[in-house]
């Protein structure tokens, strides 16, 4: 049987392990969203780029 000792340390060393994960899980959205605003700049970008170009019509059906 443990002590009361060795329970206490368990938890906190649980929760701390809890909070790592809790922060990459927030850094790992961040960078994701920032990933995905990017490439949906630059999808819009491209688009703008072919109706000047007046390729819009064929690569529509490529992008979506």
């Amino acid at each position: 049987m443990r002590t009361m000792l060795e329970v206490c340390q368990e938890i906190q060393k649980v929760w701390k392990d809890e909070q790592n994960r809790l922060k990459a899980q927030e850094q790992a959205e961040k960078e994701y969203s920032t990933v995905m605003t990017k490439l949906h700049e630059e999808k819009e970008c491209i688009k703008e780029n072919e109706r000047c170009n007046g390729v819009a019509a064929t690569s529509r059906n490529l992008v979506g």
